[in-house]
Parts: C-alpha cells; sequence; structure tokens
C-alpha cells in the first residue's frame, strides 16, 4: 500500500511541476506577448525614425531590464553608437567599439555573442564600461532595411546570468522586425511622397512646356497670318503701283510726243509762236521728273531701315522749303518756326520725307482767294517724343475724303498733279519710326497734320 501511495505522490508531483513549467512558460510568452503589443502600440502613430528607435530600446530596456540599449553604425570597420538607452544615470556617450575582422565575418552571417569572462574583446567592454555599469555580456544583431541600409542593435547586460541573452534572443528579434515592419513603412511612404512630388513636378513643368509651346505656335500662327495679310496687301498695292507708274509714266510721254508734233507743223509754217508749246513741254517734262522722284523715294522707303541720327529741324525745314521754291505760289508762302532746343534723335532721311510732303501739299493747296497764304511748324521735343504740328490755312481737305488721304495714288481735289503717293510715303515713314500722325481739316479753312514721333536719345547713348 505505502509502494502505491508513494507512486502516486511522485506522480502527482510530476503532474504540478510540469503544469508549474507550463504555467511559467506561459507567463513568460504573455509577458512577450504584452511587449509586443506594448512596442507596436507605442509606435503606431509615430513617424519620426529616431523617436520609433528610441522608442522600441526604451521598452525593451525597461520590461527585459537591459541596462544598455543601441542602435549603431559601421564605420571604417568600428561601431558607431547613433542612438542610446540607458537605464543607469550616467553619461550616454561611448567611444567607438573596434571589433576584428572576424567578428564583422561573423555578424555577416547572423548575430555575435560576447561574453566578458572568455577575454575576448576585452577593449569593446571597457568601451562600454561607466561608473554604475559593469557590462558581462554583449548581444549585436545586424539589421538590413528595404532601403539596404546596413545598421546593429547592440545590447548589453551586466547580469551574472551571461545567458539571459540566448533566453530573450527570439523576443528581441520579434521586437526589431516590427520596429523594421514600421520604417520599412515609413520608408516606402517616404518614397511614395518623393515619387508623387516628382511626377507632379514633371507634369507641372511638362504642362508648363505644353503652354508655353501652344503660346509659340498660336504667336507664329498669328505672325504669319499678319504676314499673309500684310503680303495680301502689298500685292494689292504692287499691283495697284504697277497699273498707276505705267499709266502716269505714259500720260506725259505722250504729251510730250503731240508737242513735239504740233511743234514740227509750227517750225514747217514759220509763223506760228513756239513758247507756249515749248512751256508746256517743259512743264509736263517737270510733272514727270517730280513723279520719278517720287517712285524713287517710295523705293527708297521700301528698302530703307529706320536709322537713328541727331536731327537738326530748322535745317531740314529749311531746305525743305528751298527744294520746293519751284512751285507754284511758293514764293507767296508765309511760314513760320518754333522748335525746342532739346536734342533729338531718330531716322533723318524719314523726317525729311514727312516734312517735304506735307510743305509741299500746303504750298500746292494754297487758297488763293485769302490775302495771306501761311504754313506754321511748331515742334516740342521731350526725352519721350517730339510733337511734331504743321498747319496751314489752305484750302483744306473735305471729309468725306480725309479718310482716304495715306493711300497710295489718292488725289483729293481737282487741283491735284502730282503722283498721289506723297501722303501715303509720308505715313509708311512714320510707321517704319514707330511714330502716329493725325489730321484736323476743315474745308475752305485749312489743314493741321499732328506727328508724333518717339525720341532714340537713350539709343544713340548707348
Amino acid at each position: 500500500m505505502t509502494s502505491d501511495k508513494d507512486k502516486k505522490i511522485k506522480e502527482l508531483e510530476e503532474k504540478i511541476s510540469f503544469m508549474q513549467e507550463e504555467n511559467e512558460s506561459m507567463a513568460e510568452r504573455a509577458e512577450e506577448i504584452f511587449l509586443l503589443v506594448m512596442v507596436s502600440e507605442s509606435i503606431r502613430e509615430i513617424n519620426d525614425k529616431s523617436i520609433i528607435i528610441d522608442t522600441v530600446l526604451e521598452k525593451i530596456s525597461i520590461l527585459k531590464d537591459i541596462p544598455l540599449c543601441c542602435l549603431c553604425q559601421n564605420k571604417n570597420n568600428k561601431i558607431l553608437i547613433q542612438l542610446a538607452y540607458t537605464s543607469f544615470a550616467e553619461d550616454c556617450s561611448f567611444e567607438e567599439l573596434e571589433l576584428d575582422h572576424e567578428a564583422f565575418k561573423k555578424l555577416e552571417n547572423g548575430i555575435l555573442y560576447l561574453v566578458k569572462d572568455n577575454q575576448l574583446y576585452t577593449d569593446v567592454f571597457d568601451s562600454l564600461t561607466k561608473k554604475n555599469f559593469n557590462p558581462r555580456s554583449i548581444l549585436i544583431i545586424p539589421h538590413k532595411s528595404i532601403s539596404n541600409e546596413l545598421t546593429y542593435f547592440l545590447f548589453a547586460d551586466d547580469d551574472k546570468d551571461t545567458n539571459r541573452f540566448s533566453e530573450i534572443l527570439t523576443l528581441i528579434h520579434e521586437v526589431i522586425n516590427i520596429m523594421s515592419d514600421k520604417l520599412d513603412n515609413l520608408y516606402l511612404l517616404e518614397q511614395l511622397r518623393k515619387i508623387n512630388l516628382d511626377l507632379e513636378r514633371k507634369i507641372s513643368d511638362r504642362t508648363s512646356e505644353l503652354w508655353e509651346t501652344n503660346r509659340v505656335l498660336r504667336k507664329q500662327i498669328e505672325e504669319k497670318r499678319l504676314a499673309e495679310e500684310e503680303l495680301k496687301l502689298k500685292n494689292e498695292e504692287l499691283n495697284n503701283f504697277v497699273y498707276r507708274v505705267s499709266h502716269d509714266l505714259r500720260a506725259p510721254i505722250t504729251s510730250v510726243e503731240g508737242l513735239i508734233n504740233i511743234i514740227k507743223l509750227e517750225m514747217q509754217s514759220k509763223t506760228g509762236d513756239l513758247k507756249p508749246f515749248i512751256d508746256l513741254l517743259e512743264d509736263r517734262m517737270k510733272n514727270l521728273d517730280r513723279f520719278i522722284y517720287d517712285i524713287l523715294n517710295y523705293s527708297r522707303n521700301i528698302r530703307s531701315v529706320a536709322s537713328t541720327d541727331k536731327i537738326d529741324f530748322e535745317s531740314i525745314i529749311s531746305n525743305c522749303f528751298d527744294e520746293l521754291e519751284y512751285l507754284e505760289n511758293a514764293p507767296e508762302i508765309s511760314r513760320s518756326v518754333a522748335i525746342d532746343s532739346n536734342p533729338f534723335y531718330n531716322d533723318k532721311m524719314g523726317i525729311h520725307e514727312i516734312f517735304r510732303n506735307i510743305i509741299s501739299n500746303a504750298i500746292k493747296y494754297a487758297d488763293r482767294n485769302k490775302k495771306k497764304s501761311t504754313v506754321s511748324i511748331h515742334i516740342k521735343i521731350s526725352t519721350e517724343e517730339a510733337l511734331i504740328t504743321i498747319k496751314d490755312n489752305g484750302i483744306g481737305i473735305r471729309k468725306d475724303v480725309l479718310p482716304k488721304i495715306f493711300e497710295m495714288f489718292y488725289r483729293g481735289s481737282e487741283r491735284s498733279k502730282g503722283s498721289g503717293i506723297g501722303l501715303y510715303l509720308v505715313n509708311q515713314a512714320i510707321v517704319k519710326m514707330k511714330g502716329k500722325i493725325d489730321v484736323k481739316s476743315t474745308f475752305g479753312k485749312g489743314t493741321e497734320f499732328i506727328v508724333r514721333l518717339p525720341n532714340k536719345i537713350k539709343m544713340a547713348s548707348q
């Protein structure tokens, strides 16, 4: 009986022992799960890498009673501690840890576990030793992130039980994996953010390029359209020009031929007076000469480029009146000129063309019924422009004719004997010089031309 009883007691003790071991194992696992959950929850809302690592090192140190937990990097085959959490209240700065080739080779294949008692790597232990901390075992775990950054987690313990790390190694690995997943997710999110920003920038740049290309194309299309319209206008002017030139050149030639025949007949009769016919012949030749002069001016105006000259208005105006002395009524014209003394720069040839043609018209269309025919010229000069006013008291321009006076070959009066391109040349010269012209006229009272020309004095001084 005693033997059976002892046997049952022994079996019962074994069951109790087994249950105790199971309870201890379950308690340890519960503690591990608690640590894993706590680590996971504590870093869930954190998005800063350094804070995440520091938090994890703190949790491991406190819950598993490890005095020193560090994140390290390999710098020239030396372990450099970047982040450290200690349970001892001392300076946390540490020197670089020197490991030999054999140690790094072990780290390439797995973990490195160092125990102080075996007298190896004493320099490493000495480097971590502090006044209140004397490490007896060191665990170094290599870790490579998704960004291929190689780091090391170093844990140092001063417990005499140097096998503690082997007991919690799996748990530490699990904690590091939780942290690694979080850091990898942050890295991927950051890379995704950078990719999105880069994509947005590329889209923005491409959109800007497309807008710019579209703007350039629209500009080119508009320039082409304007060029085509200008070419069309030039062709129409050229056709009109060729027709009018051929007609106007032919007319005086025909008149001269007729006069020559009359002169021949009069010479045969020896009784006629030839002077009136010679005067008519001279008049027709002068008309032809003036027409050719206008045609040459037209050709020169088309081919020339506006220059930048210092303008002597007084000299130009005086020369124009001298050139036009041959015109009928020219000696009877009374002129008054007022010019500011400020310097002015623009195209000398173009300005001469403007004054010559406007003054020519003022002389040609003087009102013979008035006691005195006048032409007054006033020029006001600033650093920005010249305001030129040319006013006469001639016959004036009818209101219905005024909009057409700058057209080529247009003659607005029965007294017109010229080529009809004088005011056309005036307008072309002003356009080339980037100026403006306005006309005010009252039929029977006179005409006023207002011309604005830019002052190129700044361009001349460069």
